[in-house]
């Protein structure tokens, strides 16, 4: 029988009490890439930096806490229910990507209702250019693009 076994230990490796995950290294490489990208595409589009930082910040707080309450109530909400102080112990793992979506959209309204120089689409135009482009906001994939076409 001709199949795949995938059994990887969670943890990178045990140094002591903290032993940091593989899925955790995920979530921070896609951070420090992302923002680099976006980084490269606020300058390029001339754009403040200093809106991209906070937007960051908005959108990383939103990612942890909307992907854990994610994992919370969609697949362990009676273990969460009778010990609630556990929900903040991310480092015990449980974290869910659909719950961190979820965390995203909320925290781009959050930002927009203080950084009202925005429309709803306007800081994911960037991203998408990102993912969609490889950076290049003007390429093919234009189609793709969300927000005012630039």
């Amino acid at each position: 029988m001709n199949h795949l076994i995938w059994k990887v230990d969670p943890e990178i490796f045990r140094p002591g009490p903290i032993a940091p995950r593989w899925y955790g290294l995920l979530f921070a490489t896609g951070f420090v890439l992302s923002y680099l990208i976006l980084v490269q595409i606020y300058r390029h589009e001339r754009r403040p930096e200093e809106n991209l930082s906070s937007l960051f910040l908005y959108v990383f707080l939103g990612t942890l806490i909307g992907a854990r309450l994610g994992h919370v109530l969609f697949y362990q909400p009676d273990y969460y229910l009778a010990r609630p102080w556990e929900i903040v112990m991310i480092w015990q793992g449980g974290l869910a990507s659909h719950g961190g979506f979820a965390g995203v959209l909320i925290a781009i309204c959050l930002y927009l209702r203080k950084y009202r120089d925005m429309s709803f689409l306007e800081p994911q135009r960037p991203a998408g250019d990102s993912c969609c482009s490889g950076g290049q906001p003007h390429s093919h994939w234009k189609f793709l693009q969300l927000g005012n076409p630039g």
